[in-house]
């Protein structure tokens, strides 16, 4: 078994989250949780890293008044292998979700999970802790690696599918370190 996006709304921090867009990706393996709040030009730097199903964490502050930027950047976490997004404080620091945002959810195939709106009762914290010890339940009993690694590779874009990402993707998955050597 793998943890997926429907896998992560069954718990208790994420009962009352909403799936607003991107239903076709729930099945979409979950292998990390990470918050990120800061989003800059500087981490495109990174693009050729291939992130392993990250449930993402945000509440957009730095580019909440910026509708063309939340679009931007929702297909640039889909690209480096974002599994969902999470999005809390709506109402609060995000006045609102633009239905542009949803179109882009809907057309990459990322889920878009909305905490309820103008409520601040709900926190990272707890969702960060559930997640990881569902990660941790499911590694421990987990045996279907080749499925799990054939998933993931299925939804990595077709300009990153290279060996560098599959080994990335491997890596990851098994929390080692991989070296290929020729003679």
């Amino acid at each position: 078994m793998s943890v997926t996006v429907a896998d992560c709304l069954k718990l208790p921090s994420l009962r009352y989250g909403r799936v607003i867009a991107g239903r076709n990706g729930l099945n979409n393996i979950v292998n990390n949780i990470s918050v990120l709040e800061i989003v800059d030009v500087a981490l495109r730097e990174y693009d050729t890293i291939y992130k392993n199903g990250d449930l993402l964490i945000t509440s957009f502050a730095a580019i909440k008044d910026d509708y063309d930027k939340q679009c931007k950047f929702l297909e640039y976490i889909r690209d480096i292998g974002d599994a969902a997004v999470v999005i809390y404080y709506v109402g609060y620091v995000l006045k609102k979700i633009d239905q542009s945002l949803i179109d882009t959810a809907d057309r990459i195939g990322l889920p878009l999970i909305v905490m309820p709106e103008n409520r601040t009762d709900f926190y990272y914290n707890e969702v960060l802790g559930e997640v990881y010890e569902l990660l941790h339940k499911d590694r421990s009993n987990n045996n279907d690696f080749i499925e799990n690694i054939a998933s993931m590779v299925s939804r990595v874009p077709e300009n990153r599918k290279n060996l560098f990402t599959l080994l990335r993707l491997i890596s990851d998955t098994l929390k080692c370190t991989i070296l290929l050597c020729d003679t």
